[in-house]
């Protein structure tokens, strides 16, 4: 099917109620999308309260969704009494549903990009037969690390501004606070997960809706998604912005922290994509909620609160220092504490330990050198690369402990991955956290990659910097890396082998040209003729073009000392894309 034009267009229920300036910024922005004059639009106009003012406010908002034809056909349910925002949702949805399989939700302060309603009828297209898939949503937060979302992802959190659902999901509903608190405080791990791991309070609002401090309608909806453990499509940038916080909402204040800052994206790429929860896109979520827009606002009340923690330790009640610790102590989107990071970075060079890294049990071979890839891989993002293939190929030569084949795993969720490693107890731990990550679309490969399929000699150092050696006392099975990927179109071959890497190269020179992008870190030995140029001159024959990075040892001043490491004394990070780009 093509998912670009969708056949069927889903219907569009619009709720408004008393803001008629909100109202019509609203229906302007809708009538701008792509698809709007084929779309049919049902306006349900909540009646007023008793105030005069109200009344008029609410005539005013009745004449403007009658002012213009605002989409192809336009349905006004209009109420003579005020029936409230989550009474008039449930109600309405529930009858639009009735008669159609899917819908799009929107408020009277929901401002959309012109490309929200297809992103809506192209995704309730893909996902309308996938039972697990109960909800899209048009809105993500705005984060300094949105650049590592796919470009759409899933995550068991629902948002409501600017979404949509099918008939099979909200059948699903549930609308009684008790049984659903009652049914996640059961469940092993319940509260926790609904609250995003304590980041975000959820059963809260739950609890302040039984005793009626506040009667919202969306944490409903949310607690019976993730109670039938339902997934919503997110977009990787925000489609939607949300008007309403300027206090004159029903249940929203000021929180400008949560409307994004830039423009709202035209388009976002849709394809299909592997229907599980984004371990990426959770943390995410996580993040946000823990520190809002911009983490830096956590590491300056860190900061702080190292400066004065003496003090704030005598007024802090007993009760609250265990939460103000994991608060501090807690990391962002890249899945590792902060206190784990400073415990780590006492530890001893091959001392073997287990953390958590988003959320997940991770073993380590080294501790150094595993912080050094962490920081490489998650923050800095240097394996990232943009594709339109929905199953890309990836080979992680020298996969370590399995940081970047986790990493493509989560960023790339159709990837077919092979991960290889030479060194048996480090492979023992690649295998044991793939397992823990759940990544079926990784395969392991023992061995070293070579350029014949022979026993070789090897060297392990039980952490990053095992190698081929003829005075290693270990024997491996050598990998002709060619056979592994030869007629077929790679989309990123990685290359961490400790020195092999010309050797290897230079047997795959004639399969390059198939290789869309190339990793590969050059290590030049101390006490051996430097070979970069012959690297770079196999890049050249095979049409890439190269950026060169120092990662490792290097020496600052070289013509006075050189700095050497395992046997190095230059390593470089080198990136090889074709000339004119790739997908």
């Amino acid at each position: 099917m093509n998912h670009d034009i969708p056949s069927k267009h889903a219907p569009i229920a619009l709720f408004v109620y008393n803001r008629p300036e909100h109202t019509k910024r609203t229906l302007r922005a809708l009538s701008e999308n792509a698809f709007a004059d084929q779309s049919h639009l049902h306006v349900f106009c909540d009646g007023p309260k008793s105030s005069e003012h109200d009344q008029m406010l609410v005539q005013e908002v009745r004449q403007v969704v009658a002012s213009e034809q605002w989409c192809g056909e336009v349905t006004v349910i209009t109420r003579d009494e005020n029936w409230g925002l989550a009474r008039s949702i449930r109600s309405g949805i529930d009858s639009i549903l009735r008669q159609h399989d899917r819908i799009i939700v929107l408020e009277d302060d929901i401002e959309t990009s012109p490309g929200f309603v297809r992103f809506m009828n192209q995704t309730l297209a893909m996902y309308a037969d996938d039972a697990r898939v109960m909800n899209v949503s048009g809105y993500v937060p705005e984060t300094s690390y949105q650049r590592w979302l796919s470009e759409t992802f899933f995550v068991r959190v629902m948002a409501c501004w600017g979404w949509g659902t099918w008939r099979r999901a909200w059948k699903q509903s549930r609308w009684e606070g008790a049984e659903l608190l009652s049914e996640l405080e059961r469940r092993p791990g319940g509260v926790a997960g609904f609250n995003l791991d304590g980041c975000y309070p959820y059963t809260e609002q739950l609890r302040r809706n039984l005793i009626g401090e506040i009667r919202t309608w969306a944490v409903f909806w949310a607690a019976s998604c993730y109670l039938n453990d339902g997934l919503s499509l997110f977009p990787c940038r925000s489609l939607v912005r949300n008007t309403g916080f300027d206090g004159s909402g029903e249940n929203c204040h000021n929180a400008p922290g949560l409307q994004p800052r830039g423009p709202l994206a035209e388009q976002i790429p849709v394809k299909k994509i592997s229907i599980r929860e984004s371990l990426l896109g959770r943390e995410y979520f996580k993040a946000f909620h823990r520190f809002g827009s911009d983490s830096r606002l956590s590491v300056r009340i860190r900061n702080r609160f190292r400066k004065t923690k003496g003090q704030v330790a005598q007024m802090v009640p007993e009760q609250m220092k265990e939460p103000l610790r994991h608060l501090l102590g807690v990391a962002h989107p890249y899945g590792l504490a902060l206190s784990t990071q400073r415990q780590l970075q006492t530890m001893n060079r091959c001392d073997e330990t287990k953390v958590k890294l988003f959320g997940r049990d991770f073993w380590i071979a080294d501790a150094a050198s595993f912080l050094g890839s962490h920081d490489e891989i998650f923050r800095q993002g240097i394996y990232e690369f943009e594709t339109s293939q929905t199953t890309p190929f990836i080979i992680d030569a020298g996969a370590n402990i399995g940081l970047a084949s986790i990493y493509f795993g989560m960023r790339y969720p159709g990837a077919e991955i092979i991960a290889i490693e030479s060194d048996g107890l480090v492979c023992e731990k690649l295998i044991a956290n793939l397992k823990s990550f759940e990544l079926s679309n990784v395969r392991v490969v023992q061995g070293a990659v070579w350029d014949a399929n022979s026993e070789l000699y090897f060297s392990a150092d039980g952490a990053d910097g095992g190698r081929v050696s003829s005075l290693g006392s270990t024997m491996v099975q050598g990998l002709r890396l060619l056979e592994l990927f030869e007629g077929r179109s790679v989309d990123l071959l990685k290359l961490d082998v400790e020195g092999a890497e010309i050797r290897v190269l230079s047997d795959c020179e004639s399969a390059l040209r198939s290789v869309k992008r190339i990793f590969v870190e050059y290590h030049s030995f101390a006490n051996a003729p430097q070979e970069l140029s012959k690297l770079l001159s196999i890049l050249e024959r095979t049409g890439f073009r190269y950026y060169i990075e120092h990662t490792g040892v290097h020496s600052g001043r070289p013509l006075v000392r050189r700095e050497t490491q395992g046997g190095y004394d230059l390593q470089l990070n080198i990136f090889a894309t074709r000339q004119h780009g790739s997908n």
